[in-house]
């Protein structure tokens, strides 16, 4: 797996009111296994990842923002998860 890309964006109408953000993350060699992958920001929880519907990256939600600079890391269940060396930003609108 490894990950190229990941684009925050805030939830205007979000599916639960505890979500706040949106995160798109992008890359290759994805695997959909019966191991789910996980993801987080810094100690903030990537929740519901689903495929995107082109195959080429992973679609979550975010409960809170995480401080700036937070690293995205992400794995399997089962193994320790892979640091991406991407950081969070703040979306701008």
């Amino acid at each position: 797996m490894e990950v190229t890309g990941a684009e925050f964006s805030r939830l205007a109408d979000p599916p639960d009111p505890e979500l706040v953000l949106r995160v798109v993350i992008t890359g290759t060699g994805f695997e959909q296994r019966a191991v789910p992958i996980l993801a987080s920001v810094g100690d903030v929880p990537v929740e519901g990842l689903v495929p995107t519907v082109d195959g080429e990256g992973l679609v979550g939600l975010l409960a809170e923002h995480p401080p700036v600079g937070a690293e995205l890391v992400i794995g399997y269940a089962s193994r320790e998860p892979l640091s991406t060396g991407i950081t969070y930003n703040p979306p701008i609108s």
